[in-house]
């Protein structure tokens, strides 16, 4: 795991602040007797986490987007 720069840390306290209370309804829901409800809410936190981490970093995004546009770009003549 390599360092965090300040932006990753606070994309990741910005990721938490919606993943954690979702996660904690989803437990108090397991705790009530409601596993479906509960199992389902903590597999959603735990995805906000794991694409906040994964998905979203600033570099790979923009390695995947200029991926994307260089096999879309039709090939220029050199006469124009």
């Amino acid at each position: 795991m390599g360092r965090r720069t300040l932006f990753g840390l606070v994309g990741l306290a910005a990721t938490l602040i919606f993943a954690l209370p979702i996660a904690l309804l989803g437990a108090q829901q397991l705790v009530a007797g409601r596993p479906i409800v509960g199992v389902g809410m903590l597999v959603v936190a735990g995805l906000m986490i794991l694409f906040g981490e994964r998905l979203g970093k600033p570099a790979g995004l923009r390695q995947r987007l200029v991926a994307g546009f260089g096999e879309r770009l039709p090939e220029s003549d050199p006469e124009d």
